[in-house]
């Protein structure tokens, strides 16, 4: 089990504020999901979350203790991370770099031991990306280099899993399936999911509490039927699009009208 919660964070690129006092609470279990147009903060406060930045003011708790005061060991045994754009080393191979999730759990000296290794394993096929093992990462497309990010993420075994875009770069089938197992992982195993997401559909569909952002602040936040609404969509994005119930689920569901932007005019 594990909370995340942010407290009236400001977050700024040396003295420029891209951040402005944001608050929310994501519990175990759940899947929190950063929405809002390019620029609005999401990637930035993904980054906060792991101390990649840290903020000018306001805090940001890890159930209950400040983030700043855990060593960057402890920190990693509790926290992974799946990147928007990863870097990774082109002739590594696509185990090798899952493997390496294990390497907070080991000590200076230490070798992954048979355990590591199935939990690598595991992950992979968790992912259903097995067949990739040998290959190396610079024969990878982006969207299979996505897949083998997110098995090393689950190879770490942490209770908090920040994702930022987990599915730009993925065909739509591969988007469910990992939404899937991210829901599976939530609900299953306690894990806390906070991820960043463009497309407002797959935030609808799977995300239990949803924070739109805009210009760094958060312009509402809520379940998916609370905060994607028509209304919020066209004062948010300006476009052309119409809101209505998921036919199966009733979820919000946003369908674009063509020429009805700012662009067609």
């Amino acid at each position: 089990m594990a909370t995340v919660e942010v407290q009236n964070i400001h977050l700024a690129y040396d003295k420029m504020l891209v951040v402005e006092d944001v608050s929310f609470k994501a519990e175990s279990g759940d899947i929190s999901g950063l929405i809002g147009p390019n620029g609005s903060g999401k990637s930035t406060i993904i980054k906060a979350l792991y101390r990649l930045i840290t903020p000018s003011s306001g805090k940001i708790l890890l159930d209950g203790r400040n983030i700043g005061n855990y060593s960057q060991k402890e920190l990693a045994t509790m926290v992974s991370v799946v990147p928007q754009f990863p870097l990774l080393p082109s002739l590594f191979t696509a185990y090798e770099i899952v493997l390496m999730g294990r390497n907070p759990h080991m000590g200076l000296f230490d070798w992954e031991g048979r355990e590591d290794h199935l939990i690598a394993r595991r992950a992979m096929e968790m992912v259903g990306i097995s067949t990739l093992a040998p290959r190396r990462i610079g024969e990878l497309s982006g969207g299979e280099i996505q897949c083998v990010v997110i098995a090393r993420a689950l190879a770490q075994g942490t209770r908090i899993i920040l994702l930022d875009e987990p599915t730009s770069n993925l065909d739509i089938g591969r988007e469910v399936e990992v939404l899937d197992l991210l829901k599976k992982l939530a609900r299953g195993k306690g894990v806390t999911i906070i991820m960043a997401l463009h497309d407002l559909n797959l935030a609808a569909q799977y995300c239990d509490q949803i924070i739109l952002l805009n210009k760094g602040r958060i312009y509402k936040s809520g379940q998916p039927e609370e905060v994607i609404t028509g209304r919020t969509v066209k004062d948010i994005y300006g476009a052309g699009s119409i809101v209505f119930p998921h036919p199966l689920n009733k979820k919000p569901t946003v369908i674009p009208v063509a020429g009805t932007s700012r662009m067609s005019e």
